[in-house]
């Protein structure tokens, strides 16, 4: 996968919960998080009530980002200040920026009023370059409808909220619109770079769009209609799904079909590379892909086979008093298996398992803790007790309070809010070692929320939006 697809995703992620701009586009876009762990996330928002996080915090990063180029085990990769690039970008006291987002050399960011009503939307989709601060563009008075972009390699998505949703594509280089697509509200849209997949739900229809030019590149049969769709990020090894309207891919999806039948395509050629038979529904959700493998649940075993028929194994049998929670790549040739106790949601386990042997190669309790992203090797588990880094072996690497988040395979930001409530203290965090390096204190606010930060970045900038000020800070190795 190249740097640029890498990077959208983690542009995707980091959608920003901060302040939503309508209500429908906050909760399309809390939505877009993974929905399925409902019963384990209410105990876990609970405790991080109790505990002063709030739990948009804590969800920031549900829909899971993938690896960012680096060779973190290189020195000079990682990161060890923050530099301001220029003044703070500024258009007006009667504007403020929500959601800056950065991926090829642009950021892009949403410019609201800041006296609008969810009725009255004025909203401005601004490009610019990261580097130099220059605006590229802006989109026109008459998208003021629309919500925050969506950047992908090559182009832009703008989600327009209107009685019948539209998603314009645009060129990131000009603003210019390529096409669009109106849609039904409760249709599913999968993102990949070439290609934009429609679940339509009126007629079942499935279809691959070009996504430079709208054209059909395929349709699939509606004899067996979908009952839910999602992506699949096959380098990362876990699903893309949620109850917002998109999902996103680098390469595959998965259909669950009326029969019960699940099947894995190909987002560039619509062909079914490989099929399961009478999987629960909730299993069938937690089906992925991983270095060519499909892995799937049934009943109370893992399973494994080479994507194109291959011959089906038991990778790992769960235990008597679990429930299978997770399924997410950990590594090159590994699946991480995150099961939770039925009695005591709270109590969580991870395997680690060699998917050519189906042997473990480390497993781990963490404390209060389920969800897992993974990076080179390196495992990231957030909870209630707290973010918790795990080398390749599973031992502990680095532990914190507050919110970590990924830059690269090599490197961490954490996020720690100063005793007054009103500055977010910054760090990078080695992912080789745990070093931690102090970086800059952020404007903050008490009345955001995910620490009182809004941020957005790339290997290279980090921008962080504060009312009418959008701040640009370059990362130095």
């Amino acid at each position: 996968m190249n740097a640029d697809l890498d990077e959208m995703f983690a542009a995707l992620s980091r959608d920003g919960d901060a302040v939503p701009v309508s209500p429908a586009e906050g909760a399309r876009r809390r939505g877009n998080r993974r929905s399925r762990n409902r019963s384990v996330a209410a105990a876990l928002a609970v405790l991080l009530v109790i505990a002063g996080v709030s739990a948009a915090a804590w969800q920031r990063d549900h829909h899971r980002q993938p690896v960012l180029p680096a060779t973190p085990d290189q020195p000079d990769t990682l990161i060890r200040g923050l530099n301001t690039l220029g003044d703070p970008l500024n258009l007006g006291a009667d504007r403020i920026w929500r959601y800056p987002s950065s991926l090829e050399g642009r950021l892009f960011a949403l410019s609201v009023p800041a006296t609008a009503s969810g009725s009255e939307r004025r909203n401005r989709t601004v490009a610019i370059d990261e580097r130099t601060g220059e605006i590229l563009w802006s989109t026109p008075d008459e998208l003021g409808n629309t919500d925050a972009p969506i950047p992908i390699p090559g182009s832009v998505l703008l989600p327009e909220e209107t009685e019948k949703p539209t998603m314009r594509i645009l060129d990131p280089a000009t603003g210019a619109e390529r096409w669009k697509l109106r849609f039904e509200p409760k249709d599913t849209l999968i993102l990949h770079p070439d290609v934009l997949v429609r679940a339509a739900v009126t007629d079942g229809t499935t279809e691959g769009l070009d996504m430079r030019t709208g054209a059909r590149l395929w349709v699939s049969p509606t004899s067996d209609r979908p009952t839910s769709t999602g992506g699949i990020r096959d380098r990362s090894g876990t699903p893309t799904l949620g109850t917002g309207f998109y999902r996103d891919s680098d390469g595959y999806m998965f259909q669950v079909l009326t029969s019960g039948n699940v099947l894995i395509r190909d987002v560039r050629t619509g062909d079914v590379v490989h099929r399961f038979e009478n999987i629960q529904q909730r299993e069938s959700e937690l089906a992925t892909v991983h270095d060519g493998t499909a892995i799937w649940p049934a009943g109370h075993q893992i399973w494994a086979a080479a994507l194109g028929g291959g011959e089906p194994r038991a990778l790992l049998e769960l235990g008597a008093d679990q429930r299978l929670e997770d399924l997410f790549g950990c590594g090159p040739g590994r699946i991480c298996v995150a099961q939770a106790s039925l009695t005591s949601p709270l109590q969580t386990r991870i395997d680690a398992v060699d998917i050519a042997s189906a042997q473990t190669v480390w497993h781990a309790t963490p404390s209060n803790g389920f969800i897992s992203t993974s990076r080179g090797g390196r495992t990231l588990i957030s909870g209630a007790a707290g973010p918790v880094l795990l080398d390749a072996n599973g031992e502990e690497i680095f532990a914190a309070k507050d919110g970590v988040d990924w830059v690269d395979d090599g490197n961490l930001l954490l996020f720690e809010r100063t005793p007054d409530g009103q500055e977010v203290a910054l760090a990078a965090v080695s992912a080789v070692d745990g070093v931690r390096t102090p970086l800059r204190k952020l404007p903050g606010d008490s009345e955001v929320p995910d620490f009182g930060y809004d941020c957005g970045w790339s290997a290279a900038v980090l921008a962080c939006a504060k009312g009418a000020d959008l701040h640009r800070y370059a990362f130095t190795r």
